[in-house]
């Protein structure tokens, strides 16, 4: 079975953050079953914190099969 994967990337644009802590990624729980929910989730998570200023975000969605035991 191939379940959808969200990853997700958040940078803040901030000259007091150091380099190596100014990105975070998140690997969601959900799994999707279409690559196009997976992109409504991207579009959705991305309008949520348009808000926040210097806040960059992107996501993408990647597909893995999984195997049931």
């Amino acid at each position: 079975m191939t379940k959808i994967f969200l990853i997700m990337v958040f940078c803040l644009q901030d000259t007091s953050i150091s380099l190596e802590d100014t990105c975070i990624k998140e690997i969601t729980k959900h799994q999707f079953d279409t690559i196009e929910e997976c992109k409504q989730e991207v579009t959705r998570i991305r309008d949520s914190v348009s808000h926040l200023t210097d806040l960059y975000s992107t996501g993408f969605c990647t597909s893995k099969t999984i195997q049931s035991t």
